[in-house]
């Protein structure tokens, strides 16, 4: 391609996190190219996610009728794009090729990643965000080094830092704590982050906690809230607000502890220092928290893991060892000294 493209139309479906991480890929376009138009498509749950990063001219939501796929199209094509990057790589999204004069798909490496879950072949592919740029290697479009970013509406974000600093009357620093995960393999006992909240509170006294995740992790949160019933120190916000919302949340605490989810994600969009538990999944997969402060905290010993490059919904061998082994008491140190060094730096 002699000249940047006129316009783009990026393609990224689902799921949440995914969607998240083409921030990056997305800032390096608009450096590289910012005379270019760039056009989104991607479910409507997933909007708010990417409707407001400044390289976005316009998004596009994929509809669930065949009628208005059919339409979808044909407006799309309309547009005449000089470029489709199609970063979902699937069925839904093979058609949308077709509607540039030239088009680039995601590599997803399925045999690689099978020799991987099945044999533990080794497999170092770069992290997904700097494999969404890597698609655009033949037009050397260079990475400018962006993080995850997440935009959120001006109303919003005054809105809800309002809500949370009336509810913060301490000078403590404040962690978020998402216990849920879509699968089970990926979702760190709940007894165990209770153990590691409560060792944090008798360290830090001033400390306060915010219970986040939506409708699907409210039983866990509760769960957990239970634990401090009568503590106006932990804030159960499961299951109660928007995508946008939860994000101003995460983005007024201090640090977090949460599971390989989409909630590590929208933390590293805003430099939020996260705890990131591991379990059926590893970071090797390619979603480790990007360019941003995090620990792992993992066990390697474990030959079983990874079982699944999304996770399952049940422990194939019935002993959850990639998570049950990752006991509180031996982790905390580690976990401590991490959030305390963030919190210390200028």
């Amino acid at each position: 391609m002699a000249q940047p493209p006129r316009k783009i139309l990026v393609i990224r479906l689902s799921s949440l996190g995914d969607v998240l991480l083409t921030s990056p890929a997305l800032s390096s376009l608009h450096a590289a190219w910012p005379g270019s138009e760039i056009h989104f498509l991607t479910r409507k749950p997933m909007l708010p996610l990417i409707q407001f990063h400044p390289a976005v001219s316009k998004t596009w939501v994929y509809p669930a009728g065949k009628k208005e796929l059919a339409r979808l199209k044909k407006d799309l094509r309309s547009e005449q794009f000089d470029l489709v990057a199609d970063w979902q790589g699937n069925f839904r999204s093979f058609p949308f090729r077709r509607l540039g004069k030239e088009s680039v798909s995601f590599k997803k490496y399925r045999f690689r990643r099978w020799l991987y879950l099945k044999f533990n072949r080794p497999f170092t592919p770069s992290p997904v965000p700097v494999r969404y740029l890597e698609t655009l290697a033949p037009y050397e479009v260079p990475d400018s080094g962006a993080p995850v970013s997440w935009v959120l509406p001006e109303p919003t974000r005054q809105e809800m830092t309002r809500r949370f600093l009336a509810w913060k009357t301490t000078d403590g620093p404040v962690y978020f704590v998402a216990a849920g995960a879509r699968h089970e393999t990926k979702r760190y006992p709940a007894i165990y982050f209770i153990q590691i909240m409560k060792m944090l509170a008798e360290l830090q006294p001033a400390a306060r906690f915010i219970l986040l995740g939506g409708p699907d992790e409210l039983e866990t949160a509760s769960r957990i809230k239970k634990e401090f019933s009568s503590d106006d120190r932990v804030w159960n916000a499961a299951g109660g607000f928007s995508l946008a919302e939860s994000a101003v949340i995460l983005k007024n605490c201090d640090g977090g502890l949460t599971n390989d989810s989409f909630l590590m994600h929208a933390a590293t969009a805003f430099q939020v220092p996260v705890v990131a538990f591991f379990g059926g999944t590893t970071p090797q997969l390619g979603f480790a928290p990007f360019r941003s402060p995090a620990l792992i905290a993992e066990d390697e010993k474990v030959t079983c893991r990874p079982c699944s490059h999304i996770g399952r919904e049940s422990c194939p061998k019935g002993h959850f060892d990639c998570m049950n082994r990752l006991h509180p008491e031996a982790w905390f140190p580690k976990i401590y000294h991490f959030l305390i060094s963030e919190q210390v730096k200028p």
